[in-house]
This record gives structure tokens, C-alpha cells and sequence, in this order.
């Protein structure tokens, strides 16, 4: 009996169980009753829900375009600007100087920021592709979407909704395809072409090294060992590819740079509306009287021609790191600009050499980018230096001295016959490249002395034109040293010229990344006294600004009249001296707290320095 009442027990257990099972596996299996009574499982409606999100899905992308037409268009212009650059070092593969393969360099290394950019980008919308690319797959093959003959009533409800979703699938499969095909096909061209650059990087860097190492080796047959041959199909080939190359350095450097040029245009319109204003003022009966007749040589009332003088001159201060081409082309606009400004002044004999040295130039420049390995393209280039040897000999004795001071024409002369006679030797001896960079920077700096001599002188005048009309209607140059003051702007024009014409120099030899490299190095290395860690550039920072705060203090007085104050009543002197003080001695505090934040020394060591300051400003 009890084996038989704990059968039954355990079968009534069993039964309840199975049970549970069945009606929690119906809860958790829904399903949809249609209003005829029969029902089907959600798994349907939750696939057709998928196909519709996936659907809507591919729509939204097709608006997104991934910046196909953008890269496209991007990668037409960088093949454009590279492939002169492959034709121009492919032709010059010995001869090619530092200085451009470097700028090559920057070309190429923008060109790989950008590629790898847009490979990133099409990678992304390739996977992104692909993946729903194979969901609408997957759901075309799914068989739950299909309607067949021996479907339930249930299924035949969806049937229209089914093949509507079935065609809706093969579009957007074929669209998501095209599209795919698309993107690939770019990805490909953006890869390929980052793999050619990327080489091409790798070429050029192995010629920049291997061009700095062997800077004095011989590239090229000695002169006398030189082929003979000359073929001016191939001058006309290596002119072009020249060409393309150094106008793709151009467009490079105009485009990365461009709001440096935009900040020198505004200078030399500060400097024309400077001199035409002055003019103006000059002009007024008022003042005409006062000042009476102005004989200037280099500036006019309108003064265009000056103040495309001082743009040319200034230019290098403005692009420190430019390559040598927009230099050569800068020096040149000056020597036209100088060439129209000195007309008159030339007697015969004087404008003969100085429209002989102009033709010359454009000679050596076409020269430059043609010389080889023929002897006769060699030769001609030793021709042309010896010609610039009389036109140095020549400017020395006659010309430079009207315009320039000895001090400075005399070693800008030395250096000049240094280096054309340099250029000469080192074509003789095989050393091509080099004698083509010793020949141009020559050239160029004995322009560019001429023309810093004018710009001087221009300056000069101009600052003159502002004494007198300030000092006629009792402005700031009407209190202080007018002779004083042209001393301290002359030498500051000179120490401008100085630093104008090394630049320049510099950056034709190709070592002025280098020199400035090295200065940088210099003024940045931290150093260290005691617990202070400081530079060469905050030591030269709290010099300059402190120097310069108290040579304002000093001079501050000038705003508020003060070389008039002893002919001013009692009161107004206390006045004026009380005001005058506590500006001084706001400058100096100023000064103080500036050079010290620009010194690098933390703020809180100077604390007791500046409790110390505090308490004499409250005696004070």
C-alpha cells in the first residue's frame, strides 16, 4: 500500500511539474490571435520588424554619402601635386639640392596626414557597408519571410506584407552593393596611392641623408672628364619637370602660409597709409607754413613704390622657414621694383650694370634648374659667375656705396666674391648642386644689400616726415631729442638689415632649419640653480620686459607733458607729478610681475618678494 499511494504521489508530482513547464513556456513564447481566431509567434513580426529597421537603416546611410565625391576629389589633386614631384626627383636624382628634396618632404608628409585620414574613413564605412550588406542577405535567405503554398492561414495573413519587404530587400541589397563596390574601389586607390607616396617618402629622406652626408663629395664627373653631349630635348624636359616641381612647392607653401603673407600686406598698408597720411597733414596751409618745403628722395606723397619696397625687403621676416624658390622670386620683384625707383638716379653707365646684373639673374635662375652633367651647360654656368664676379668688383666701386654704408657693403662684398668664386671651383670638381646653391645665394644678397640700403633710407625719411609735422603742431616729437631719436631708429634699421640679410642667406644655403633647430635647442634646454629649473629664453624674456618697462617709465612722461611742467602753475604740477608717479610705478610693478611669470619661476616662491614689494608700495 505505501509503495503504491507513493507512486501515485510522485505521479501526480510529475504531472504538476509538466504542466508548469507548459504554461511558463507558453507565457514566455507569446502569441498574436489574429481576428480569426488563429495565431502566429512573434518570431515573424519581430524578423519583418528587423527587415523594416534595416531598411530604414540603409536609407539613412545613403544620405551620408561617407565624402565620397570630397575624396575622390582630394585624391585627384594629390596625385597631381605628386606626380611632378616623382618626374622632378627621378630627373634630378643626383642633383637635387637638400633644400628642396626637404620641401618635397613636407609635401608628401601632408599628402600621407591626408590619406591616412581617408582610409581611416573608408575602412569604417566599408565594415559599416558590408555589415549590412550581409544582414539584408541573411534576411533575403531566411525562409520565414517567404510564403509558400502550404503556409498556415496564419502566415498567408502577412503575405502581401512579405513580398513588399522581399522587393524592398533586394533594392537596398543591390544599392548597399553598388555602394559597397564604391567604397571599395576607393579604399583601394587610397590605399595604393599612400603605399606610392610612402615609398616615395622613403626615397627622398635616403637622398636628404645621403645628400647631408656627402655635401662635399662629387656627384658628377670632373669637369674635364664631363660628357660632351647636349641635347636640348632633354634641357626643355628637365626645365619642365623643374617647373612643375618648384610650382607645386609654391602652391604648398602659399596655401599652409598664407595668413603670414596676409599679416605682411597689412604691414606695408600700415606703412603706406603711414607716410600718405604725414603727407596729407604736411600739406594743410596750417601746418605748410611751419614746416616749409619737404625735398625727399625716396618717399612721395604717394608713396606705392616705397612701400612695395619695404613689403619686398620685409617679406623674410614674415616666412623665416620659406623654401629658396620664393625667395629667389621675392629678391626678384625687388630688383624690379628697385630697378623703377633708381631709373632716374642712375647715370648711364650705373643703369647699363645694374639692367646687366638684373638679366643675369633670370639667367642663373633658368641655369640652375638645367645644369647637369654636359660640360657645355657646365661651362656656361662658370661663364655666368665670372660675369657676377666684374658685377661684384663694379657695384663696390661705384653703385653700392650711394645706398649702403661700407661697414656693411664691404664683408656682403667679400662674402659674395667668396662664394662665386666657390661656386666655380666646386663645378669644376663634380660638386654640382652645391655650386648652383653658392652661386644663387650670392646673387640674391648682393640684390638684396641694395635694396635693404634703400629701405633704411626709406624709413628714415618717413620717420623724418613724422618729426616735423608732429613737432609743427606741438605733438610728441615737439618734447623730446629729435637727433637722438633717428640715431636709435637707425640702428635699429640696421640691426633689422643685419638680421634680414642673414636670414635671407640662411635660407638660400638651405641651413637655416638647422641654425634655427640649433638656437631653439639652446634657448629651451632647462637648466637648473639650486630648486629652480629655467631656460635661456625666460632669462631673455625677463630681460627684454623688464627693459622694456623701464624704458616706458622713463619715457611715460612725454603723454603727459612733462618737459612743460615748470612753466605750469603750482597746483597743476603736484597734479600732473602725482599722476605721472603712480603710472611710473604701475609700470614698474606690472613690468615686475610679468617678467617674473615669463621667467618660469612659480609665482608662490615669489611670494615673499612680492609681500616685501607690497608693504614699500604702501609706505610709498
Amino acid at each position: 500500500m505505501l509503495s503504491i499511494r507513493s507512486f501515485f504521489n510522485l505521479l501526480i508530482i510529475i504531472l504538476l511539474t509538466t504542466t508548469s513547464w507548459s504554461l511558463s513556456a507558453q507565457d514566455t513564447a507569446r502569441v498574436t490571435t489574429t481576428p480569426s481566431g488563429q495565431s502566429i509567434p512573434d518570431t515573424l513580426l519581430f524578423k519583418i520588424q528587423k527587415a523594416q529597421s534595416i531598411i530604414t537603416e540603409i536609407k539613412a546611410t545613403e544620405k551620408k554619402n561617407y565624402g565620397i565625391t570630397r575624396i575622390r576629389s582630394g585624391l585627384n589633386s594629390i596625385k597631381s601635386n605628386v606626380a611632378p614631384v616623382i618626374a622632378d626627383v627621378q630627373t634630378h636624382r643626383k642633383t637635387a639640392s637638400a633644400q628642396n628634396l626637404s620641401n618635397y618632404s613636407l609635401i608628401l608628409n601632408d599628402a600621407l596626414e591626408k590619406l591616412a585620414g581617408w582610409r581611416t574613413s573608408l575602412a569604417k564605412a566599408n565594415n559599416e557597408l558590408q555589415t549590412q550588406l550581409d544582414q539584408v542577405l541573411a534576411l533575403s535567405n531566411d525562409t520565414l519571410l517567404n510564403v509558400v503554398s502550404t503556409d498556415t492561414t496564419g502566415k498567408k495573413l502577412y503575405a502581401e506584407q512579405l513580398v513588399d519587404l522581399k522587393f524592398q530587400l533586394q533594392n537596398a541589397g543591390t544599392r548597399t552593393s553598388v555602394r559597397l563596390d564604391t567604397v571599395s574601389r576607393l579604399l583601394a586607390d587610397v590605399s595604393g596611392t599612400f603605399l606610392t607616396i610612402s615609398n616615395l617618402q622613403t626615397t627622398i629622406n635616403e637622398q636628404v641623408s645621403q645628400s647631408n652626408a656627402n655635401v662635399l663629395r662629387r656627384e658628377s664627373p670632373y669637369l674635364w672628364n664631363a660628357p660632351a653631349t647636349f641635347k636640348p630635348d632633354n634641357v626643355q624636359t628637365i626645365l619642365q619637370s623643374s617647373y612643375q616641381g618648384q610650382d607645386k612647392i609654391l602652391k604648398y607653401f602659399f596655401t599652409s602660409t598664407w595668413d603670414n603673407r596676409f599679416l605682411l600686406i597689412i604691414m606695408a598698408g600700415l606703412f603706406f597709409f603711414w607716410v600718405f597720411s604725414n603727407f596729407k597733414k604736411a600739406s594743410q596751409p596750417p601746418l605748410k607754413e611751419k614746416i616749409g618745403p619737404l625735398d625727399f628722395k625716396h618717399i612721395r606723397p604717394m608713396p606705392i613704390v616705397a612701400s612695395l619696397i619695404f613689403l619686398f625687403n620685409v617679406a623674410p621676416l614674415f616666412e623665416p622657414q620659406s623654401p629658396s624658390v620664393y625667395i629667389e622670386i621675392t629678391q626678384f620683384l625687388l630688383l624690379v621694383v628697385l630697378t623703377v625707383h633708381l631709373w632716374k638716379r642712375f647715370s648711364k653707365q650705373e643703369l647699363r650694370l645694374w639692367l646687366l646684373n638684373a638679366v643675369l639673374y633670370i639667367v642663373l635662375i633658368i641655369t640652375k634648374a638645367v645644369v647637369g652633367d654636359s660640360v657645355v651647360l657646365r661651362i656656361w654656368l662658370i661663364v655666368l659667375n665670372v660675369c657676377f664676379i666684374y658685377i661684384g668688383f663694379s657695384f663696390a666701386k661705384r653703385l653700392h656705396r650711394k645706398y649702403t654704408s661700407d661697414r656693411i657693403i664691404r664683408p656682403v662684398i667679400r662674402i659674395y666674391l667668396i662664394l662665386q668664386l666657390l661656386a666655380i671651383l666646386l663645378n669644376v670638381f663634380g660638386r654640382i648642386s652645391l655650386a648652383k646653391t653658392f652661386g644663387i645665394t650670392a646673387t640674391v644678397g648682393l640684390v638684396q644689400i641694395t635694396g635693404l640700403g634703400l629701405f633704411i633710407d626709406i624709413f628714415l625719411e618717413a620717420l623724418e616726415l613724422q618729426i616735423k609735422v608732429s613737432a609743427s603742431s606741438n605733438g610728441i616729437f615737439s618734447r623730446i631729442n629729435s637727433n637722438q631719436t633717428r640715431q636709435s631708429f637707425k640702428k635699429g634699421l640696421v640691426f633689422i638689415a643685419i638680421a634680414l640679410w642673414l636670414l635671407v642667406f640662411f635660407i638660400n644655403l638651405g641651413i637655416a632649419d638647422t641654425i634655427y633647430s640649433f638656437i631653439y635647442q639652446i634657448l629651451t634646454r632647462p637648466r637648473s640653480f639650486g630648486s629652480i629649473t629655467f631656460t635661456l629664453s625666460n632669462i631673455l624674456s625677463f630681460s627684454a620686459i623688464v627693459y622694456l618697462s623701464s624704458l616706458l617709465q622713463k619715457n611715460i612722461g612725454l603723454l603727459f607733458g612733462e618737459s612743460h611742467l615748470p612753466t605750469t602753475t603750482g597746483n597743476e604740477v603736484v597734479k600732473v607729478s602725482s599722476v605721472l608717479a603712480l603710472v611710473r610705478l604701475a609700470i614698474i610693478v606690472l613690468g615686475v610681475l610679468l617678467a617674473v611669470a615669463a621667467s618660469g619661476i612659480s609665482v608662490d616662491k615669489f611670494t615673499v618678494v612680492l609681500g616685501a614689494l607690497s608693504v614699500g608700495i604702501g609706505l610709498g
